[in-house]
């Protein structure tokens, strides 16, 4: 997740400052929040007695409209402070934005 971001934000040429590692920490803290809400789903689904295969889809799809809910939530706080923000806002925004879009693509599709 983090090279995948950093990556990411170099393709940019966005310049890495306090406010873009605020970022960086907060989108972490948003992917960690993913994993750990599919996994305790995941282990409702094996407690229930589902096989590991199944368990894992009934998980992934129930908990993938919370963590697309607060990635969206998150995003809009973003969109706006990069609209009306000031440069080093508007870096925390990028770094922010980014963040929030490779935690839900490394949360959904790569775990």
């Amino acid at each position: 997740y983090i090279y995948l971001t950093v990556f990411g934000f170099n393709m940019i040429n966005g310049v890495l400052t306090l406010p873009g590692i605020a970022a960086l920490i907060l989108g972490v803290g948003m992917a960690v929040d993913a994993n750990i809400i599919l996994y305790e789903r995941l282990k409702d689904e094996l407690r229930i007695g589902r096989s590991i295969k199944k368990a894992y889809k009934k998980a992934a799809q129930s908990s993938i409209w919370t963590i697309l809910d607060a990635n969206i939530t998150t995003m809009i706080a973003g969109l706006v402070l990069f609209a009306f923000g000031t440069s080093s806002v508007k870096g925390f925004a990028t770094m922010l934005i980014l963040s929030i879009v490779m935690s839900f693509v490394t949360a959904v599709f790569l775990t």
